[in-house]
């Protein structure tokens, strides 16, 4: 009796062959697709180093604008009277235009006790104040709207949240200090207490997210 043969060699061969390239062709779909979003993570991990370093650089301005103007306003709380006219020492005076030339001119003074002068006819400069921040985050929401932010780190990305959830309350703050600003060098002698006390807040904050910018600026740069 003849044996009847279910699978000729061509037919293996075949079989064999479909087999290789259907895994080859699988193969390179994945690594077209890895090669693909390497080359995605590259260039959205650029962006973002660009835009956190961007940020970084204008809190850093942010913060010597600011002791600038809490210097200003804590000499204000020390000599400003309610009529806007300052009551000093010629001395002290003297010191504060040194330091911060171009905010206060003045042109007449009348001696009155314990070595004072009232500064009446003077004029103030102070459109150093009247500044909003321009903060980016552009990068950040490119790369949360994409797949490619799986491929980062738990870590890079608690990291990056916490960094631009505190720019928008930065954004935040300097609206309202230049809001309040704004109230001040209209007149509003009222609102300087709160300009100097939510002032010191925005110093400390922003110096703690340039830290953290700084950080995470490396670690992205090193390890992405």
């Amino acid at each position: 009796m003849r044996k009847i043969h279910f699978w000729k060699g061509d037919g293996i061969v075949t079989l064999i062959a479909t087999l290789l390239g259907v895994f080859l062709a699988l193969y390179l779909n994945e690594w077209n697709t890895s090669r693909k979003q390497k080359k995605q993570k590259e260039i959205a991990t650029e962006n973002i180093l660009q835009e956190v370093n961007a940020n970084k650089e204008k809190l850093q301005k942010s913060v010597k604008h600011y002791e600038v103007m809490l210097e200003t306003y804590i000499f204000f709380t020390d000599c400003l009277t309610s009529e806007r006219s300052i009551v000093t020492s010629v001395e002290n005076m003297s010191k504060f235009k040194t330091k911060h030339p171009g905010i206060i001119y003045t042109l007449d003074s009348i001696k009155i006790d314990n070595g004072n002068y009232r500064y009446t006819n003077m004029d103030l400069n102070l459109g150093f104040t009247l500044e909003q921040m321009e903060l980016r985050t552009i990068a950040w929401e490119t790369l949360k709207s994409s797949n490619i932010n799986s491929t980062y780190s738990f870590d890079n990305l608690m990291s990056l949240q916490y960094i631009y959830k505190s720019i928008d309350a930065i954004i935040q703050m300097n609206n309202e200090i230049y809001n309040d600003a704004k109230k001040f060098a209209q007149s509003d002698v009222s609102v300087l207490k709160k300009l100097i006390f939510n002032i010191k807040m925005a110093i400390h904050y922003e110096k703690g997210i340039i830290d953290k910018c700084g950080e995470q600026y490396e670690r992205l740069k090193n390890r992405g």
